[in-house]
């Protein structure tokens, strides 16, 4: 998958290009991702002076996703230097430069060609403890081929400098094993034949294997990335597909001395992990057809989908469970007292959650076009055309603040 490349109006704040329709030429585009930051300003103005004009900032997939401009003391001289990858155009080589504080201003001070089209991942951390920082750089090689390369440099005397290379599935930067120095996963391995999940420090320059724990040698991997279990400590999660809808999260994490597999999620459609409460903690996520018949195609399933915490000792805790109706764009929260416990009942204008032992009403939620009549409505959303509602008469035992429309779980 392509790394989302972003860009901002020199006045307004930044913009996710996911491509160049209707927008001004890039080079005119690129602005600091926080204007409030004049040093990342001044790099940004230095930068549109040095590449071509179709060129485009990039973040990358995974890593430090959420800016594109770093500021970051990289080689331990007490300075911070500003980190930017940028791309001239959708079929040229990623490129990655630093810039350091001279007497005159901000100057290049180190660029390189990543020769890859596409950036996956970015971190810089201390992983030999030297008082420098590795930039960590994640590479996809192909657009059609699922092959990436792990480059590790140095900024030594205004060069980077390789220290290691390594073809790796799935990468994370985190502590591991509690000793507060960042430690490297890498995932290896060939689909069919054999997927290992390694733990690795760099010592005397060296890359150096400490752990590793197979994972499913079948997996197509979808998204892979670290994460935090119930109990604080960091994880990483491998959320895949087993054929068409089939799916398996893997959780691997450090324990007893050595890093395991803790934990398996298997479901019958894809749910990628997410921390999907929003307390800092990742959810392996999976989804079942509460009626409990064959599975069918997706979109004429009513799901239910669930999310499960995980410890490092392996023990789960499901955290949510909700009630997803994907052509209606809404989802319905269920009480953890009836976890497992619901059927549902759907046509084209409403949707009933009934216990399925009792097929006691639990609730019902119907939807109409805002120009249709509101009288004995209870609104609970609405949409630029549509109105969802509960009828006045009927009893819920489900709090209606239950119900929450798709759009504002982003």
């Amino acid at each position: 998958m392509k790394a989302k490349r972003w860009a901002a109006m020199c006045s307004a704040a930044v913009f996710l290009l996911s491509g160049c329709n209707g927008v001004k030429a890039p080079r005119d585009l690129i602005a600091a991702p926080s204007l409030e930051k004049e040093e990342q300003k001044e790099i940004s103005d230095l930068l549109k002076q040095r590449i071509q004009s179709n060129a485009e900032l990039l973040v990358p997939r995974y890593g430090w996703k959420d800016r594109s401009i770093y500021m970051e003391d990289m080689d331990g001289d007490g300075k911070k230097e500003g980190i930017v990858f940028f791309q001239a155009g959708q079929r040229g080589p990623v490129q990655m430069a630093v810039f350091k504080m001279k007497a005159g201003g901000w100057e290049e001070a180190a660029s390189i060609s990543l020769g890859s089209r596409s950036l996956n991942y970015f971190q810089l951390a201390d992983l030999d403890r030297n008082g420098t920082k590795e930039a960590v750089v994640g590479m996809e090689k192909a657009d059609y081929a699922n092959e990436k390369q792990l480059l590790i440099y140095d900024l030594k005397s205004s060069k980077l400098e390789v220290t290691a290379s390594v073809e790796y599935e799935g990468l994370d930067v985190a502590d591991y094993d509690g000793d507060q120095v960042p430690d490297l996963l890498i995932v290896t391995g060939k689909r069919r034949e054999e997927f290992k999940a390694g733990l690795y420090s760099i010592e005397n320059g060296v890359l150096e294997l400490r752990s590793a724990t197979k994972m499913n040698a079948f997996a197509f991997h979808q998204k892979m990335e670290g994460g935090t279990l119930q109990d604080g400590r960091h994880a990483f999660f491998a959320d895949s597909k087993l054929g068409i809808r089939s799916m398996l999260t893997e959780i691997v994490a450090y324990r007893a001395g050595r890093l395991e597999l803790i934990g398996k999620e298997n479901s019958p459609y894809f749910i990628p992990s997410r921390d999907i409460n929003q307390d800092g903690v990742t959810e392996a996520g999976g989804a079942f057809d509460p009626n409990g018949k064959e599975k069918q195609e997706e979109e004429n399933v009513p799901l239910i989908e669930y999310y499960d915490s995980f410890s490092v000792d392996g023990k789960s805790k499901r955290v949510m469970e909700r009630y997803k109706d994907q052509a209606g764009r809404f989802f319905i929260i269920i009480p953890a007292k009836w976890y497992g416990k619901v059927a549902v009942q759907a046509d084209s204008r409403s949707v009933q959650l009934r216990e399925r032992e009792s097929n006691q009403l639990l609730f019902e939620i119907k939807w109409a076009g805002k120009n249709e009549s509101n009288e004995n409505k209870n609104v609970l959303k609405e949409t630029k055309n549509t109105v969802y509602y509960t009828d006045e008469k009927t009893k819920q035992k489900m709090p209606l603040e239950n119900f929450r429309l798709m759009e504002s779980e982003f």
